[in-house]
């Protein structure tokens, strides 16, 4: 289908007299794509005595920005330790409930691997992650 419409632009381009080269039978065919960045990822939950879980998340991105890609849960007493896997990086929650997790630059479509594990949880705590332009 994607072939297909491009040959559909590149007739009528071909067709346009303001696009045409009358010298060569030419014609310079230009197309915009809107910039676009997802992420979709799980939301992670962990109860009390669970140590761990993980998943699975999507990059999608075709700007030239950079992004962040940020965990957040609620605030963690003094004694809780969440530690968040994303890809080969892990990092440790902030007593906040947030930390950046990983920096992109440029273009990327790519699943990566997730997971958190927890040490001495006194409540349930639910993971969710956002990417951010910087």
């Amino acid at each position: 289908m994607r072939s297909a419409v491009i040959g559909t632009i590149a007739l009528c381009a071909a067709a346009s007299p303001a696009n045409a080269d009358t010298g060569t039978g030419q014609a310079r065919v230009t197309a915009s794509v809107p910039e676009s960045c997802r992420l979709e990822a799980p939301t992670i939950s962990l109860d009390p005595g669970t140590r761990s879980s993980s998943g699975f998340a999507w990059e999608a991105c075709n700007s030239q920005r950079s992004y962040e890609i940020a965990a957040t849960t609620r605030s963690l007493a003094s004694d809780e330790r969440l530690v968040v896997t994303y890809g080969t990086r892990s990092a440790r929650l902030e007593a906040d409930g947030s930390t950046v997790i990983a920096r992109r630059n440029g273009p990327v479509f790519m699943r990566v691997p997730m997971g958190i594990s927890a040490e001495r949880l006194a409540a349930p705590v639910t993971l969710n992650v956002s990417m951010t332009a910087i």
